[in-house]
């Protein structure tokens, strides 16, 4: 066994290092006691550019995060938008054929030629006078975007107007659509009543015939009905006109926007 003194563990220094901070503190510090007033300048330098650069750093990631959620909620509103192109279109060209095509169409049939008309003729003439088209806007994404208050994600103040004016032309036409809908349901029972189709042709729900659409067509009552129904979906058709530029101005916008 060797009698050689065994060393001693070194103790370990408890006193904490400095970091950045600190360091830089005591360095300033120094400078000051030494009046080493180009060192202090240089250190309080140093600590601006500090701030300000974790400052853009820290806007600069807040900016790419604003501009990732703004493409998701652009590409959401396209794709609401693009649907309501397509439906409001659909219902406007009902409402002006019903106008211009159907209903003169109907109410010009000599009575007494009404028995050599094919069925399916009369039912498609027939089953528009008791029936109506309406549009009821897709409006998920721009209403979240109003509720949350995020409205400001959108960068082009342009685009955030057409978005309002949409919202606001589509509430001008509602209304318009419940007076259609309103006269419509109440008229629902004389055009029962008279026998008045309802359901796919191939397979109506009542069967429809020549003497029903004659019975539509005596009938002073219905007949009147029609007419105002007529002019009424003529109305709210120019309103849907108003929405289709509205929506028309939003997609033009947003294409601009998307991808920017």
């Amino acid at each position: 066994m060797s009698d050689l003194p065994r060393s001693a563990p070194t103790p370990t220094d408890p006193t904490p290092r400095p970091g950045r901070a600190g360091t830089i503190l005591s360095r300033l510090t120094k400078a000051v006691r030494e009046q080493n007033w180009v060192a202090v300048a240089l250190e309080l330098v140093i600590v601006v550019l500090g701030v300000v650069i974790g400052f853009q750093v820290t806007t600069w990631g807040n900016e790419r995060t604003d501009r990732a959620r703004e493409q998701l909620v652009l590409e959401d509103l396209r794709r609401d938008f693009a649907l309501n192109r397509d439906e409001v279109g659909r219902v406007r060209e009902y409402l002006l054929r019903n106008r211009s095509e159907f209903y003169p169409r109907f109410a010009s049939i000599p009575l007494d030629e009404v028995p050599n008309i094919p069925v399916d003729t009369l039912y498609r003439l027939a089953i528009r006078t008791g029936n109506y088209a309406s549009f009821e806007p897709i409006t998920g994404s721009v209403d979240a975007l109003v509720a949350s208050g995020d409205l400001g994600l959108i960068r082009d103040p342009t685009l955030r107007s057409h978005l309002v004016s949409f919202l606001e032309a589509a509430d001008d036409s509602k209304r318009d659509r419940e007076a259609v809908e309103h006269f419509f349901i109440r008229g629902l029972e004389r055009y029962a009543s008279l026998g008045g189709p309802h359901g796919p042709s191939s397979d109506p729900v009542v069967p429809f015939s020549a003497e029903a659409f004659v019975r539509l067509r005596q009938d002073d009552e219905w007949m009147s009905r029609v007419r105002l129904l007529r002019g009424m979906g003529f109305v709210y058709a120019g309103e849907l006109a108003t929405v289709e530029a509205a929506i028309d101005s939003v997609l033009v916008h947003l294409d601009t926007n998307l991808d920017r």
